[in-house]
């Protein structure tokens, strides 16, 4: 006769406890796993706000890491990210901004344009500090003329993913305005794809790529791959000081002066390991530098 099923139940349970006292014991006498202390806890607080999608407290915790004097072993990891990270914004409150300015143009009554006016300026001083702030990072990078021979991005692709295309910025274009939570997000959403964006770029394909490439564990970079996409990041930067956008001269040659040097960088590494397609692209980097500087002459 079969075992009634309560009986069974109870019966399994009282062996495993048993099994679950001998795990507890051994799980007692194993050492315990150390956990990181001084920069290294410091750059591991940044690599976990990071991955949580808080993007503002990233940058707040590899400012000091960043900005160390002497250099300590995270500096290099905590620039690359930061770098990441500006060329993310700047990619994100110029669409925002460029989406409020078509706005502008479309909106039907005076109260909506100067309420459209006011947020588009918000976002263009937020655009134009990232901008300023990747170029510290890249002066920084590229302290001595050159850059660090081993470059490497330690972070994980965030876990909360921006969107490909951001919808509620059509809404905006078309002249229609957005609720308080809706523009919040708006703004959220902009800046994580634009991180992610950037992500994919450094990685060199799309999104996917990134993932597969950013796990946590340190990727390393290309040290002419890496020079060449900063100086695309940089010359985007700089674009938010041209007459479209803030039309600022001054800062606008800082930037451009920074991306002259990544591009000297570049094209010191050309000399020891030559490469006619990647010479061009130096080259046309070099030419969009110099149109920007025309630009405000």
């Amino acid at each position: 006769m079969p075992s009634h099923p309560l009986r069974l139940l109870s019966r399994s349970r009282s062996l495993l406890v048993p099994a679950l006292a001998v795990l507890t014991f051994f799980a007692a006498c194993s050492p315990p796993v150390e956990r990181p202390t001084g920069w290294a806890q410091a750059y591991q607080d940044v690599k976990d706000t990071f991955y949580k999608g808080d993007i503002e407290r990233a940058i707040q915790f590899s400012d000091p890491i960043a900005s160390a004097s002497p250099a300590n072993a995270f500096t290099g990891k905590a620039l690359v990210l930061r770098a990441v990270i500006f060329a993310g914004e700047v990619k994100g409150y110029k669409e925002l901004e460029e989406a409020y300015t078509k706005g502008i143009g479309a909106a039907k009554n005076l109260s909506t344009k100067s309420q459209f006016e006011r947020v588009r300026t918000d976002y263009r001083q937020f655009g134009t500090n990232a901008g300023l702030a990747l170029a510290e990072s890249a002066l920084r990078l590229t302290k001595g003329g050159s850059l660090p021979k081993d470059l490497a991005l330690e972070a994980s692709y965030p876990s909360v993913e921006g969107p490909t295309v951001l919808t509620a910025l059509n809404r905006v274009k078309d002249g229609a305005t957005l609720s308080t939570e809706d523009q919040e997000g708006a703004a959220r959403d902009a800046i994580r794809k634009g991180v992610d964006d950037t992500l994919a770029k450094l990685a060199g394909g799309d999104r996917s790529k990134a993932r597969a490439s950013f796990t946590g564990s340190p990727y390393p970079l290309k040290e002419l791959e890496f020079a060449l996409f900063l100086d695309r990041e940089l010359v985007e930067a700089a674009s938010l000081f041209d007459p479209k956008h803030s039309s600022d001269p001054t800062r606008l040659g800082l930037v451009c002066d920074q991306a002259d040097k990544v591009a000297e960088a570049a094209l010191g590494l050309l000399k020891e390991n030559p490469d006619k397609d990647k010479l061009k692209e130096v080259k046309k980097i070099q030419d969009e530098i110099k149109a920007l500087r025309k630009s405000v002459q």
